[in-house]
């Protein structure tokens, strides 16, 4: 699970996710007072003083983001996952946006690069490495 620094920055930001009601038990949040990372267990969340008084942000696992993009055939998100990373990560004609492949090279977790998937599929919004535009 990646709780790393630009993970939380770009969950917090994508407010479209945070909104999504796809939140089980032992899901992993962060506080956004004290920066504590943790995970819900029995419903009680632990080490977070904050945890019963503000909103944490939800950090979404790899296969919760995969399932925000659920096709009737696996195969198709694949294939639109496949193109996504190739047209990114590749000098796939003039077309591409510069910005959007420098920023893409960055990421360093599946995590972050299907929470820009599912942002850019589903609310046509990319990362800048502050904010979703």
């Amino acid at each position: 699970m990646d709780s790393s620094e630009t993970y939380i920055k770009m969950c917090e930001k994508a407010e479209e996710i945070q909104k999504l009601s796809m939140r089980v038990p032992r899901d992993w949040y962060v506080c956004p007072i004290c920066h504590t990372v943790m995970s819900e267990d029995d419903g009680y969340l632990y080490g977070c003083p904050h945890a019963g008084e503000i909103t944490l942000i939800w950090l979404p696992r790899q296969d919760q983001l995969q399932a925000m993009m659920k096709e009737d055939n696996p195969a198709n998100q694949l294939l639109k996952f496949y193109h996504f990373v190739f047209d990114v990560w590749c000098d796939y004609g003039e077309s591409l946006e510069e910005e959007l492949r420098e920023e893409m090279k960055h990421f360093t977790s599946m995590e972050q690069l299907w929470l820009a998937f599912v942002m850019k599929e589903r609310f046509s919004k990319s990362w800048n490495g502050a904010e979703w535009i």
